[in-house]
C-alpha cells in the first residue's frame, strides 16, 4: 500500500453521542466473478448484494460523498457501502462531519476530503469480508474486545514495524513520529492505519 495514499487519510477524531440508524430499502443485487487465466477453469459467478443507499442523507452530506467518490474512486461495491452509511452534519458543528460504521459512530472530522475519508476508512471495517480468511471475522465480541479479523489486522501492522529497512523505512519512520506513540502505546499507529482500510476498495 503506498504511503503516499495513506497520508491523505490522517485527520482528527472526536466523538459523537447521536445514536444513528441503519438503512432499510432493498438491496441491489450485481454479478461478481473472476476472469479465468489461461490453462485455468473460470469460477462461478455469484451474486454480491450491494448495501442500498441511506435513506436519510442530508444534500450537504451528499456532496461531500461525492467529492470522496470523485477523488478516491472507489469500486462498485466500495461506493455503495460508503453512501448506505448514515452521514450528518453535527449540530452546532456545521463545519464538522460525522460518520457512520461498524455498529457505531466512527468519529468526527473536518468537513473536506481529508477529513471525510479518514472518517469512512474507520467506517468501511466490518463492511466487506477478509479475503481468503473466512475464520476472520468482524463481530465483536460480547465483551466488547475487538473483532477476529481486527486483531489480526493488529498483529500484522506490528510486524510490518519491526521489519528491517526496506522501500517502506520511510513510512514507518512517519508512523513512529505520530504523536504520543512509544512502544507501550501502538494506538496512534493502530488508530491511523484503520483509517486506511477505504485504500483497500479503490478501484485498479
Amino acid at each position: 500500500m503506498p504511503a503516499a495514499v495513506i497520508f491523505l487519510l490522517i485527520a482528527a477524531c472526536g466523538d459523537a453521542t447521536a445514536v444513528p440508524q441503519q438503512a432499510t430499502s432493498t438491496p441491489t443485487i450485481i454479478t461478481q466473478g473472476r476472469t479465468a487465466t489461461p490453462g485455468t477453469t473460470p469460477t462461478q459467478t455469484r451474486p454480491l448484494v450491494l448495501p442500498t443507499r441511506h435513506p436519510g442523507t442530508s444534500r450537504w452530506a451528499e456532496k461531500r460523498i461525492d467529492a470522496v467518490v470523485a477523488l478516491y474512486q472507489p469500486t462498485t461495491a466500495g461506493e455503495a457501502l460508503l453512501r448506505s452509511l448514515d452521514f450528518r452534519q453535527m449540530v452546532g458543528d456545521p463545519g464538522f462531519f460525522g460518520s457512520y460504521g461498524f455498529a457505531e459512530w466512527a468519529g468526527v472530522g473536518e468537513a473536506s476530503p481529508i477529513g471525510v475519508i479518514h472518517e469512512l476508512g474507520h467506517s468501511y471495517w466490518g463492511g466487506f469480508p477478509v479475503g481468503g480468511r473466512p475464520d476472520l471475522s468482524w463481530e465483536v465480541p460480547a465483551d466488547g474486545s475487538r473483532s477476529p479479523a481486527m486483531q489480526n489486522y493488529h498483529r500484522d501492522i506490528l510486524a510490518l514495524m519491526a521489519q528491517p529497512p526496506d522501500d517502506f523505512e520511510i513510512f514507518r519512520q512517519w508512523l513512529r513520529n505520530l504523536p504520543d506513540i512509544s512502544s507501550g502505546n501502538p494506538e496512534p499507529v493502530f488508530h491511523n492505519l484503520e483509517a486506511a482500510g477505504v485504500v483497500q476498495h479503490r478501484r485498479q
